[in-house]
């Protein structure tokens, strides 16, 4: 049978359109994906020098801490923008908590004379500009480690549900405004952080920051189910548990002390008092650094070196290429 060459023209002409069509979809989804714009808050693990720069540069110390990070190098956001052509508007500040409004004296983000925003007040700081933002933007949060901290070493009664109720009011006022993306990271195993070596009784911290973890999985689910967002939870506490248990294999030779004595004030957890911060007055002339700092874990008592805040970069770019970039249409 002959088919009329007008027929051929015709089918050819949609198959062409049609190749077009799907070429041109995926080439936006990476486009979407990989030029976009995150805006990140929290505390000192995402914290680029802010709080450096609202003490003039004496917070973190300099000399230390790189350009007011609080590790030795770039912080993992910086590496994600990097690798994934994106734009970063990074409003976290190291000492933060995720809101400044419960109710305990102790429960305060503050140095010195210095009152740090705490989550909360970085989101509703941007409210104002989040119309500037194009629709494709990420909003990042990973906080709750000073928290903890604070709630372990003071004996404080706020909870998880506290924490994790204010995390979503957050993430509610963005989306009331017109955010559409997030990525959270859940909080690592901080009772296994070097501040905490010498303890015994680490089952309270433990426990706290699981349910944290877990609340936090279930509140995502829920806001995305019951609000038109996309977003994920980066499980930051496996993969430290991973390096933790094979840190050689990720590159660590030591992922038990830390490279510094930096914040290294106490010896005991009977000593432990997260709002002393006496490690800003430590002389220049008993601070003591590791040889090769990218073979350890960790910078400080309490903070990762550059190296681990590359290899959580690392693996959150694998994260959010694998199989998330299909759901962009979703939003």
């Amino acid at each position: 049978m002959k088919v009329p060459i007008s027929t051929l023209i015709v089918v050819l002409l949609v198959s062409g359109f049609i190749i077009a069509t799907v070429v041109s979809i995926f080439s936006l989804h990476k486009k979407n994906w990989l030029n976009f714009n995150i805006v990140a808050f929290g505390d000192s693990l995402t914290d680029n020098g802010n709080l450096w720069r609202m003490t003039n540069g004496t917070i973190p110390p300099g000399g230390y801490y790189f350009q007011g990070r609080w590790t030795n190098g770039f912080v993992w956001v910086e590496f994600l923008e990097s690798s994934l052509g994106a734009k970063l508007t990074n409003r976290a500040f190291g000492g933060a908590l995720t809101d400044n409004n419960f109710k305990n004296s102790k429960f305060q983000s503050s140095f010195a004379n210095y009152s740090v925003p705490s989550v909360k007040e970085q989101v509703e700081g941007i409210l104002p500009n989040i119309t500037k933002f194009p629709p494709q933007t990420t909003f990042t949060f990973w906080a709750g480690s000073n928290d903890y901290m604070r709630i372990f070493e003071n004996n404080l009664t706020i909870t998880p549900t506290d924490i994790i109720e204010s995390i979503q009011s957050s993430i509610s006022l963005l989306s009331s405004s017109g955010a559409r993306r997030f990525l959270l990271l859940n909080l690592p195993p901080i009772h296994r952080i070097p501040r905490y070596k010498s303890c015994r009784n680490l089952t309270l911290l433990q426990d706290l920051v699981q349910e944290h973890n877990t609340l936090l999985n279930e509140t995502i689910l829920s806001l995305s189910k019951s609000k038109r967002i996309y977003a994920e939870v980066f499980d930051v506490w496996g993969l430290t548990e991973r390096v933790l248990a094979d840190s050689q294999k990720f590159g660590f030779k030591n992922s038990v002390d830390s490279c510094s004595n930096l914040n290294n004030s106490v010896d005991s957890c009977s000593n432990l008092n997260f709002s002393k911060q006496e490690f800003y007055h430590m002389g220049a002339n008993i601070v003591k650094t590791c040889e090769n700092p990218d073979e350890y874990l960790w910078w400080d008592d309490a903070h990762p070196t550059t190296k681990a805040h590359e290899l959580f970069a690392k693996e959150i770019s694998t994260f959010l290429n694998n199989g998330q970039r299909k759901r962009l249409d979703n939003i």
